[in-house]
């Protein structure tokens, strides 16, 4: 069964949000940008973590065409994990109640449906990811307002 071309574009989404996140981060400079990034980089490697612990197979099906088979796990959904602290993140941080948001978190949903959709994950595999990604951006924004954010103004921008 081949993909309709929303999904091909959803299944780059990892490449298209790294490469926009280093554009942003160059262009803004900024300590608060790094510090987001940084957040997100430790959540993915807690996904592969995750996945070498828990050790629950994907989907026997998939609907993608160009996977013959996943060599790793499927539990947590790493893509999840890293766009659902994404999301939670940014929307804690600069852009509550504007257009962004909303994109934002359509976008994310658009990646999470995709991961199923695809047969790249079960449910449960991508809801957990969504899950622990949200509950470590919350920890991590945390963090920043209790112990980095004072810092910020001694600190030189990038």
């Amino acid at each position: 069964m081949a993909n309709g071309p929303l999904l091909r574009f959803l299944s780059k989404a990892q490449p298209i949000v790294i490469s926009l996140s280093i554009a942003i981060l160059v262009y803004f400079r900024s300590i608060d940008l790094l510090f987001l990034f940084i957040g997100s980089t430790i959540c993915a490697y807690v996904a592969k973590g995750l996945k070498r612990i828990i050790r629950q197979p994907r989907p026997l099906r998939t609907n993608d065409s160009s996977i013959s088979k996943k060599d790793t796990f499927g539990m947590p959904s790493s893509h999840s994990q890293v766009m659902s602290f994404f999301a939670y993140y940014t929307f804690r941080t600069v852009y509550r109640d504007t257009l962004f948001a909303i994109f934002l978190y359509l976008f994310t949903f658009l990646v999470l449906w995709s991961r199923v959709k695809m047969g790249h994950h079960t449910l449960a595999q991508v809801l957990v990811g969504t899950f622990i990604g949200a509950i470590m951006a919350h920890v991590w924004y945390n963090l920043w307002l209790s112990k980095v954010e004072f810092l910020q103004p001694f600190l030189l921008n990038i």
